[in-house]
């Protein structure tokens, strides 16, 4: 990291490039590696910088962006270091409207990726501990970890064992009436009146989407319910477009 980036940091300190612009820099340089870890530390500093130079838009964008594209564990392993900073940028007067929304996303990613650490080790040590494995369920459910998310409700009955049984396909055709239709409205229902601004919602809506795109194009949907499905994608929270 300070070999490569040793003649922007020079730039930075004489005022010659500003935090937004070292950022941008720090992100570019992040595309050209293919290493998860390196990756990492790149898009923490950049996420820093971007607090520091108080540009909120685009520290949300890169939270959204890394979050959508490497999971909601290394959103908040980006993102959480910085919390200090972001709380005193939530705090102040001038600039706490800016920064509130991107705090309480980042609070509740690290939040929750500390919870499902706990659920996990929990279960290691009692496989059988069912409030556990909804606790892990749950989390790696807000933090897009839908493998292990499907995996763990698959576990249990009900509708949403079943659901979760038919989308890693454990279930035979003749075992289940499920379609990508009813999939996605099983996890359109499951966030109806849920806080659209947090976590849960954003995973849960994308990965109905997700469903929903593939039974559009199927072509079997009436209309009326083709036009509320459209609806329904348009308001899933389609961020973390773009290349990181």
């Amino acid at each position: 990291m300070k070999e490569l980036c040793d003649e922007d940091v020079k730039a930075l300190k004489a005022g010659k490039l500003d935090k937004t612009k070292f950022a941008q820099k720090l992100m570019a340089y992040s595309r050209q590696s293919e290493d998860a870890a390196v990756k990492l530390v790149l898009l923490r500093n950049a996420f820093k910088q971007l607090l520091l130079g108080g540009d909120a838009r685009s520290a949300a964008a890169l939270f959204d962006k890394a979050f959508a594209k490497f999971g909601g564990r290394f959103a908040a392993e980006m993102a959480g270091g910085s919390l200090p900073a972001l709380r005193k940028s939530a705090g102040g007067s001038k600039t706490a409207d800016a920064f509130r929304p991107l705090l309480a996303l980042v609070e509740e990613a690290v939040a929750s990726s500390k919870a499902l650490a706990d659920a996990e080790s929990a279960i290691k040590g009692n496989p059988s501990d069912t409030g556990a494995r909804l606790r892990c369920a749950l989390h790696a459910t807000k933090l897009m970890d839908w493998e292990l998310a499907l995996k763990t409700y698959a576990g249990f009955e009900g509708e949403r064992g079943n659901v979760c049984s038919w989308e890693l396909g454990e279930l035979e055709p003749q075992e289940s009436d499920l379609t990508a239709e009813t999939c996605g409205d099983f996890w359109w229902r499951s966030i109806d009146g849920k806080d659209e601004q947090g976590l849960l919602f954003r995973s849960v809506s994308g990965h109905a989407a997700f469903w929903y795109r593939k039974a559009l194009a199927e072509g079997k949907m009436s209309e009326l319910k083709a036009t509320l499905v459209k609806k329904r994608i348009a308001k899933a929270r389609m961020w973390g477009s773009g290349k990181l």
